[in-house]
């Protein structure tokens, strides 16, 4: 709720929020029926700065690092880092072979 809020009430001019802006507006007053997230889409940077392509994969870890810097550099730092706090570690465990 608080990451929405800040998103709703934001009234720079950075089109990624904006559409950001739109898409959760119209999730709240179309509720029940099917949002298009194209326009938000077509105005997102990927990781590499580069406009964002729907048809590369990306994990969830991958796509929330980009959110959250894309808002995080349109909304107030310390805020966003109020609300995503941490540490990510990455481990990889080899299972015991089933024969």
């Amino acid at each position: 709720p608080k990451l929405r809020k800040a998103i709703l009430e934001y009234n720079g001019d950075d089109i990624k929020i904006i559409e950001l802006q739109k898409l959760f507006a119209k999730m709240y007053f179309r509720s029940g029926y099917v949002t298009s997230t194209e326009s938000l889409v077509n105005n997102w940077d990927g990781s590499d700065g580069l406009p964002l392509d729907p048809n590369d994969q990306q994990d969830a870890r991958e796509f929330l690092d980009v959110f959250i810097n894309n808002v995080e550099n349109a909304i107030d730092k310390s805020f966003i880092k109020s609300l995503f706090y941490g540490t990510v570690i990455d481990r990889i465990e080899r299972s015991e072979e089933r024969r």
